[in-house]
């Protein structure tokens, strides 16, 4: 069909040559979905000659699990504590059975599994995700890994599993038939049909575990099939399947690291294959052949069938008694390692004090929150991190680094800083779910930085009329706020940034220091190459940008930029806890005089009223700031600084306007 169209095609005349060639086009789509088909058959005609399937019987357990160290002993820590720390390890058997710190999470099983339902739980990469995966197969493994949990809590209360009748879990308890799937450990980057195939063969090779031969081969149909074979299968005494899926978001997110408009493409492709999968999942759990499911990932994205309305997961990522499921707690920490790690850490770092360490600890790693009158929890990576390399370091932020994100950003840093800065907030929809896109809103930036760990919950304001919420968002802690600002420097200006300088600035502004802020301000600039700024020079926006990467992750320096009144908004607003600044930045013309730049900009403030209203005015040394940038050079060229003061929500002017030419 596709030699015949073609060469009809070729031999038409001019003017009915586009009648033929969308004949060849169709016979060209025929001829794909027949070459699709025949590859499909081989590839199923080969699994059936290679016979490598397992016969049926004895134990309902998978064949790959049946030779690992099943029945093993469990070599529980003393006491005080065990000397190995699990850095970078997501399978709960090896922590278990090799000695290793366990920071004790079974807690959290009964609720899960007496409730009945299927879960979502999104929380940023390297933060336990995967152990949590691995906790709950080997709990469905019944009395295969029941010695696993001796001396955790959830032995100590053993739960009824809902979704399967209440059976009581236990040493006696049957095993689930298990279908865990790694989705970041497909192949994603090459298509969808290597996708599928990919998800296909995962499926092949579950069912082929337990001795089961897949016959269907689309991924709808493979999932059918499996799913339906374990649950009838006669060794399950459950008649009912356990689902578990981590990390279901990566074939999305990894593939659009690559910016480009083939990746943009390949992540369609590939959430739709991911909306089929869930689409069929919910299908078989509304059958009545899903006990249990539970799926791990790191951003929520939108038309993957799996936050529809019609799903029946459950998301837990914003619960309360939900947060600690992943990340620890400092009284978890102190319990499950040994002292002699906090000692020799203490030693290393020259600190004598136990509490300045405590301190010191919670500062870099601490902070994340994810809802409502939730805890803050450490990072679990930094602080196994921590105490093996006895460095205060930025593990994570190397580790679990969103690259999808930072590139995502790097042509229009000032967005990020915008929602990055101290004081930033969101309705309710923060954890909103996030369309496959390069040009992300700035609702959907928000919610990226949140999932992904840069941004968290810092305090949660409730409007006493309405009753409506407003989360008040920050960076965490120091690991990311000193990771995160020298990368977004580098990306916009090509050139390292000089942390010194950023230390002085932020002394200057803690000091009332403007004209020193400037003199630093217009050093760092010198070291910026003239081809990273280029046209952007010319405008305003150019020192804002400049202003807000560098102030507006420092810490203890609030930054808030475009505060407004009803007559207009000043460009920033710098709080450092004693100083207060309303700033208006000016760019002076060619020809144009630098005085009249200052006079325009102060007045500008005034008519405008920038500055009533500001609740911190009355609680702050506050002060009214022009600062003017060079016709042609990237410098502050001159500052004008009026100190202000609130009487009764009058502002009035105290003494005379300083004056700094640079």
């Amino acid at each position: 069909e596709l030699g015949v169209a073609k060469a009809e095609w070729l031999a038409a005349p001019d003017e009915d040559k586009s009648v033929f060639l969308a004949s060849f086009q169709a016979a060209q789509e025929n001829a794909k979905t027949a070459n699709d088909n025949v590859r499909i058959a081989q590839k199923a005609f080969k699994m059936l000659l290679d016979d490598t399937t397992p016969a049926q019987g004895g134990e309902f357990l998978p064949d790959n699990l049946q030779t690992s160290v099943a029945g093993s002993q469990i070599n529980v820590p003393s006491a005080s504590g065990s000397s190995i720390v699990p850095v970078g390890l997501g399978n709960f058997e090896s922590v278990r059975t090799t000695g290793y710190c366990y920071v004790d999470k079974t807690r959290y099983i009964k609720e899960l599994v007496e409730s009945g339902e299927k879960y979502f739980l999104s929380r940023p990469r390297k933060f336990g995700k995967s152990m949590v995966i691995s906790m709950l197969e080997c709990f469905f493994l019944g009395k295969h890994r029941y010695h696993l949990f001796q001396g955790l809590e959830v032995a100590r209360h053993p739960p009824h599993i809902n979704g399967a009748n209440c059976v009581q879990w236990g040493p006696e308890m049957e095993p689930f038939g298990l279908i865990t799937l790694d989705f970041s450990r497909l192949t994603f980057e090459k298509g969808k049909e290597v996708f599928e195939e990919d998800i296909i063969r995962a499926l092949a090779n579950v069912g082929a575990s337990y001795g089961l031969q897949i016959e269907m081969w689309t991924v709808k149909g493979a999932i059918v099939d499996l799913v339906e074979k374990l649950a009838l299968d006669p060794r399950n005494k459950h008649r009912k399947v356990v689902v578990l899926i981590d990390e279901y978001d990566a074939p999305i997110v990894k593939v659009m690291e690559a910016l480009n408009v083939e990746a943009m493409r390949t992540a369609e492709e590939n959430r739709d294959v991911l909306a089929s999968v869930f689409s069929v999942l919910k299908s078989l759990s509304q059958k009545g052949y899903i006990a249990f499911e539970f799926v791990t990932g790191v951003t929520k994205l939108a038309k993957t069938s799996l936050f529809s309305g019609g799903n029946d997961l459950r998301d837990i990522s914003r619960r309360k008694d939900f947060a600690m499921i992943c990340g620890f707690s400092w009284d978890e920490v102190q319990a499950t390692f040994q002292k002699e790690f906090f000692e020799e850490l203490q030693k290393d770092v020259g600190l004598e004090d136990e509490m300045v360490l405590r301190e010191r600890i919670m500062w870099w790693y601490n902070g994340y929150s994810w809802g409502e009158g939730a805890p803050t929890v450490l990072n679990p990576h930094s602080i196994c991190s921590l105490l093996q390399e006895r460095e205060f370091e930025a593990y994570w932020i190397e580790a679990g680094r969103t690259t999808w994100l930072t590139k995502l950003i790097a042509s229009d840093p000032k967005r990020l800083v915008h929602a990055t800065t101290e004081g930033t907030v969101a309705s309710t929809n923060f954890m909103k779910n996030i369309d496959v896109s390069f040009g992300l809103s700035d609702d959907d930036l928000r919610s990226l930085l949140v999932q992904t760990g840069y941004l968290t919950v810092k305090e949660v304001v409730r409007d006493t009329k309405t009753g409506k919420r407003t989360f008040v968002l920050s960076v965490p802690n120091e690991e990311v706020r000193a990771s995160l600002l020298p990368e977004l420097w580098s990306f916009y200006f090509r050139v390292p940034l000089n942390v010194k300088l950023v230390t002085s600035l932020a002394r200057c502004l803690n000091e009332n220091d403007l004209k020193g802020f400037a003199r630093y301000y217009n050093s760092m600039m010198n070291k910026i190459p003239s081809t990273a700024s280029g046209e952007a020079v010319k405008y305003e926006g150019y020192y804002h940008t400049v202003l807000l990467l560098l102030l507006g992750l420092v810490e203890g320096i609030s930054v808030q930029s475009e505060a407004g009144t009803s007559k207009g908004r000043a460009d920033l607003w710098i709080d450092t806890g004693r100083f207060l600044f309303c700033i208006e930045l000016k760019k002076t013309l060619k020809g144009e005089n630098v005085n009249d730049a200052l006079d325009s900009g102060m007045e500008q403030i005034w008519d405008r009223d920038y500055i009533i209203g500001n609740p911190l005015v009355p609680r702050r040394q506050s002060f009214a700031v022009v600062m003017v940038g060079g016709a042609k050079r990237r410098k502050i060229v001159a500052v004008r600084q009026q100190k202000v003061v609130d009487n009764s929500g009058r502002i009035d002017r105290v003494g005379d306007p300083l004056d700094w030419f640079c």
